[in-house]
């Protein structure tokens, strides 16, 4: 009778000792020693100056992540924010690694211009700076180029201009020159895609 007392009583034990090691097991990363490292990312499309939060998802929050671009310069990332920074498209490469594990993931990023953009370069007798155009002489020459929304340049739109001093304005081939006398303010009207800037002008 005393024998089957104390081996009932062993038995009780041992199945104490198994459920509390199987309780331990699970409650204290028992679980987390097999689970994958799974990373996922979604494509975004932004306008140049906007943020985006959150566009990708981790499952582990202690992992290491590393961000690689195929364009610089055309958006900066910073962890969990993509900023715009000029129109364009990229392919963003994301990384997270543990110790013992990798996960990739990659996602395409458009910036687009809020609406159309213009750029003066320079090319005889003046400077642009600060939406001003510093004239040197009274004629000049420069290139202007007409982005649209995805950074594309326009091809020769047909335009118009007016100014509040007697100038004269035109284009040759790539070429616009600009003859003025006096400071004046000129406003061009790229009438076929609805688009419409000014520019102040100083002769120095």
């Amino acid at each position: 009778m005393t024998k089957r007392i104390l081996s009932i009583i062993t038995s009780l034990a041992l199945l104490a000792i198994s459920s509390i090691l199987l309780i331990v097991y699970f409650a204290f990363g028992g679980d987390s020693s097999t689970s994958t490292l799974t990373l996922s990312a979604r494509n975004i499309t932004l306008k140049v100056g906007q943020s985006v939060y959150n566009f990708y998802q981790l499952s582990d929050d202690n992992a290491t992540l590393s961000f690689e671009v195929s364009e610089e310069n055309i958006v900066d990332i910073n962890n969990e924010r993509i900023v715009g920074l000029k129109a364009g498209k990229l392919t963003l490469f994301i990384t997270a690694t543990t110790s013992n594990q990798m996960a990739r993931d990659s996602i395409e990023i458009v910036v687009l211009n809020s609406s159309y953009s213009y750029l003066i370069t320079p090319s005889q007798n003046c400077e642009f700076n600060d939406n001003t155009l510093y004239m040197t002489d009274i004629f000049c020459s420069f290139t202007l180029e007409i982005f649209d929304i995805y950074g594309q340049i326009v091809l020769e739109p047909k335009y118009n201009y007016s100014s509040n001093e007697e100038v004269e304005f035109f284009r040759e081939f790539r070429y616009f020159t600009l003859v003025a006398e006096k400071d004046c303010m000129v406003t061009l009207d790229f009438y076929e895609i609805n688009f419409e800037f000014s520019f102040s002008v100083i002769v120095v």
